[in-house]
């Protein structure tokens, strides 16, 4: 964490590690005051739980300056101490806290609060808590735990009885989807292998394999989803909200659904819409509409806990005509953000920004920009009021991110290897020289075997993925086979490691890519037609994020420190795997140690220094 401080930076040794159920640790004040800035260890794949020792690390004070440029920013790193499981909130009375700076070793869980009161996994825009929950290492061991599930299920054919799936909804280790432009049942499904109904991967209470699915009967009837039925998954209450039409009807599904038991129907609030179960009013279809007029085309806020709808019909991009806002803070009474719903004729998507509270609509043709931090939203500082001309739209707005993670541009491809960029503090189209500029050559640029550089063909079926400082979306042509997964890492300018990639998706077309926020979103889900799911590593796309040989790279996160040794500690339960062992390399490669791992055993290595190695895999 960085917080506009007068005092000087402190760095301390620290022991933190991996998600754990919560032990409540309250601060000292003076942590507190300061903040947090646990030394970031470096990322990866995740493989067992692992136990780093090194040297005690102490370094004089050095005064830092926020990567925006802005004076005074200071880094407080600042000591857990105890071990075990341990959960502390930090305070920003103030909302000093510089977006996107927070850094913890892998495995640590992070949330926040806009309010105090309500925690989210994904930053918003201005921050008062900050929350972190390791598991400090046992007394002796001086490290970082690392810990990974079982096995993950990388392809899972959900229905083959039909149904397409849409948006990946993530709620823990369950995938949630509804099929899309049919009268849909929500699908779901287990994350980890045979976890499901009779050793598949369909949940408990949601149908078979064979036939999946929960049907949520509004007043008797199942609601009819639109083409781009997005959704939000709520982590917290464990609910899905899904836009929908029942009869002459339009609103937003919400079923409850917890680990253990059935799914049910949210119980009605009374107001705000939301006068019969499950279902919470939004509008009426206008008349004479078409019985494809429906609610989805956006997208879900988790960082303020809204979702984001257009009304039109499917397969048309004219007849687009409002934009609307769930807000569901409060799991009580959701309700709309503003008082009534934004008219713009032709609206085709609705995005939102990361970290800016800001909304990007297209059209089919146009792009404008609304503030939704105020009510009734406003046009964004700095850009016209009429539409920005932007020509040809492909599919819904790239988002790109700086390094902290915060949007600065949206881009989009107008055809084969034809993408623009613009930039989000005025509209305009980006200078060829400008970091948006060359993002869009890059884009431009990607060449893989049998991949045609452009997103589906229509806009309507894109929805695509975004964590911290990194975007992912995808390219390929519907009925072929391969498509291509492209990540763009804002930190970096440049595309991520192990990306562009081509997958093998099948002759189906790819809808969704969404990002699981645990473990610092090392596992993202592919989702498209018909009803295949695809779990893929973050890190690697050519792996599952299940796969069995993961690998996990450590670097010193301290100029001038060096390593004292490796501890290696399996927290593998004797029913996960067959057999486990662990290689140690330095960075030229050169192998250190290797070893068997035993069920729940502890396995000590000694790794000295190796010269001026840095990181060790």
């Amino acid at each position: 964490l960085k917080q506009c401080l007068a005092a000087p930076v402190l760095r301390h040794r620290y022991s933190i590690g991996h998600r754990y159920p919560p032990r409540t640790a309250s601060p000292t004040p003076a942590n507190v005051a300061m903040g947090l800035a646990a030394l970031l260890l470096g990322g990866a794949a995740f493989g067992h739980r692992f136990g780093l020792a090194h040297a005690a690390i102490d370094c004089s004070p050095t005064p830092t300056q926020d990567p925006n440029g802005v004076v005074g920013v200071k880094e407080v790193t600042v000591p857990l101490t105890g071990s075990g499981p341990v959960e502390v909130v930090y305070d920003f009375p103030n909302k000093d806290y510089v977006s996107g700076s927070i850094e913890v070793p892998p495995g640590c869980d992070v949330e926040y609060s806009a309010d105090g009161n309500t925690w989210v996994q994904l930053e918003p825009p201005s921050v008062s808590k900050i929350r972190v929950k390791c598991e400090l290492a046992p007394a002796g061991v001086n490290g970082v735990y690392l810990d990974v599930p079982p096995p993950i299920a990388g392809n899972v054919d959900s229905a083959p009885t039909g149904g397409d799936g849409f948006e990946p909804l993530i709620i823990g280790q369950r995938v949630f989807n509804v099929w899309h432009h049919i009268k849909s049942n929500l699908v779901c499904t287990e994350m980890l292998e045979s976890a499901g109904v009779g050793g598949t991967q369909t949940c408990e209470g949601y149908g078979t394999s064979a036939n999946p699915g929960f049907k949520p009967l509004i007043d008797g009837k199942v609601p009819l989803t639109s083409n781009a039925n997005i959704g939000y998954g709520d982590q917290v209450n464990s609910r899905i909200y899904y836009p929908a039409r029942v009869d002459n009807r339009i609103g937003v599904v919400c079923v409850n659904t917890p680990r253990i038991g059935l799914p049910t129907l949210c119980a009605k609030s009374g107001v705000h819409g939301f006068t019969t179960d499950g279902f919470i009013d939004v509008a009426t279809v206008p008349p004479g509409a078409s019985d494809k007029f429906n609610l989805g085309w956006g997208s879900p806020d988790y960082a303020t806990q809204r979702l984001y709808m257009i009304d039109k019909k499917d397969n048309d991009v004219t007849t687009g005509s409002h934009v609307y806002c769930l807000d569901m803070s409060n799991p009580a009474d959701p309700k709309p953000c503003w008082d009534s719903p934004l008219s713009w004729s032709g609206v085709l998507r609705a995005s939102v920004m990361p970290l800016t509270n800001k909304l990007i609509l297209f059209s089919s043709s146009t792009m404008r920009c609304l503030d939704v931090s105020v009510s009734p939203p406003t046009i964004c500082s700095g850009w016209q009021a009429d539409p920005v001309n932007i020509g040809t739209v492909r599919s819904e707005p790239i988002r790109i991110m700086d390094a902290q993670g915060r949007a600065i541009g949206v881009c989009k491809y107008s055809g084969v290897d034809q993408v623009q960029c613009y930039d989000l503090a005025d509209g305009k189209l980006a200078d060829a020289g400008s970091v948006l500029g060359k993002a869009a050559t890059k884009f431009e640029g990607i060449s893989l075997p049998g991949v045609k550089n452009q997103p589906e063909p229509s806009p309507e079926y894109t929805h695509y993925g975004f964590y911290g400082s990194r975007t992912y979306f995808a390219v390929g042509t519907y009925t072929v086979a391969n498509k291509g997964l492209v990540c763009y890492d804002g930190k970096t300018q440049d595309f991520c490691e192990n990306f562009p990639y081509t997958k093998d998706l099948g002759n189906k077309a790819h809808y969704a890519i969404a990002v699981d926020p645990a473990h610092g979103g090392r596992c993202m889900w592919l989702l498209g037609d018909p009803h295949t799911l695809h779990s893929v590593s973050s890190a690697n796309p050519a792996e599952s994020c299940g796969e069995g040989d993961p690998t996990i790279r450590v670097c010193i996160p301290v100029e001038g420190a060096t390593w004292t040794g490796v501890r290696l500690l399996n927290a593998l339960q004797p029913d996960d795997l067959q057999a486990a062992s662990v290689t140690v390399t330095n960075e030229a490669g050169t192998q250190l140690q290797t070893g068997a791992l035993g069920d729940g055993q502890v396995l000590a290595m000694s790794v000295p220094a190796q010269g001026d190695d840095k990181c060790l895999t």
